[in-house]
């Protein structure tokens, strides 16, 4: 049998199902996997299925193409129209509800606790010298910022740039790592472009959203980086959801600060996280200043 999973959107939305996918392939050890998608082939390297084309060719408000011995398989959420709505979001409720009609179409059976499925990463399949380097080169706090524009309206747009100027010269032993540049001369503001400097160049054909026709992807290895940080600060939004990893959620030393529009909008919600977990849904300039220092108050 083969299996063609597609999506035809960002690469949050190939991360958030991967332990369906990793689940779904120690069942069926014998079936041929493909992957169909407009991504960085390193989004979901681990999962080890080939990227072999994209899915121009197929709607992507189709649930299942069958054709027997060779199935495609959506993996975006949003075609569950009906799941989506009932669980308010991108969250684990409205994924597990999802994929065990996926499993059900296949005859297989999900695991009883949803928590299963929450997103792992298996770094040793990306380059994450340059991160271990920094590490082991400083012995600072850090708070790794996920500071860039959302690509869906998950959240705000500023890149929090005033907000993290004055914290890191109110706070100059700690770290402010963000994920998108800023214009600053503060030593204590560092970015994840410079500390993993990604040089894995992606041409591929642009997507019908058409917003990068060639690309590097390190959002793996900002990740990782995320598991070295004592904070995480984000919008609900790329870089951040890969770092809403089950080692981080339940990371008892951890603090997370989602900025987002509902907390059933986060993978995080009913989840029995252990991390220090805040939704923010005020994104005013006075409560974004708040949350900061509330973050370093708990630090």
């Amino acid at each position: 049998m083969r299996i063609i999973f597609f999506n035809h959107f960002h690469r949050g939305d190939l991360f958030t199902h991967k332990e369906f996918i990793r689940h779904m392939k120690e069942q069926m050890p014998d079936t041929n996997f493909e992957y169909w998608h407009f991504n960085h082939p390193k989004v979901n390297l681990d999962l080890m299925i080939p990227l072999t084309n994209t899915p121009h060719q197929l709607d992507r408000n189709v649930t299942f193409y069958d054709q027997g011995e060779v199935m495609a398989v959506n993996t975006w959420i949003g075609v569950w129209g009906d799941i989506f709505a009932k669980h308010g979001g991108v969250n684990l409720q409205s994924l597990y509800e999802s994929w065990g009609q996926i499993y059900a179409k296949l005859g297989l059976k999900l695991h009883d606790d949803p928590e299963e499925y929450l997103p792992s990463v298996d770094y040793s399949f990306y380059k994450i010298d340059n991160v271990n380097s920094f590490v082991q080169n400083s012995k600072r706090k850090r708070i790794l910022i996920c500071n860039g524009k959302p690509m869906s309206n998950q959240s705000f747009e500023s890149d929090m740039s005033s907000v993290i100027s004055k914290a890191a010269t109110a706070y100059p032993e700690i770290d402010f790592i963000c994920t998108k540049k800023i214009s600053t001369k503060a030593l204590n503001i560092l970015f994840t472009d410079d500390i993993i400097s990604d040089q894995e160049i992606f041409v591929g054909p642009n997507p019908f959203w058409n917003d990068r026709a060639s690309n590097t992807c390190d959002l793996n290895e900002i990740s990782y980086l995320s598991t070295h940080c004592d904070a995480i600060i984000g919008k609900n939004s790329g870089p951040f959801v890969f770092c809403e990893t089950k080692q981080n959620l339940k990371d008892t030393s951890k603090i997370i600060v989602s900025f987002c529009k509902g907390s059933n909008e986060s993978m995080a919600n009913k989840v029995n996280v252990q991390c220090n977990y805040k939704h923010v849904t005020d994104h005013s300039d006075e409560n974004i200043v708040k949350t900061f220092e509330w973050v370093m108050s708990e630090l």
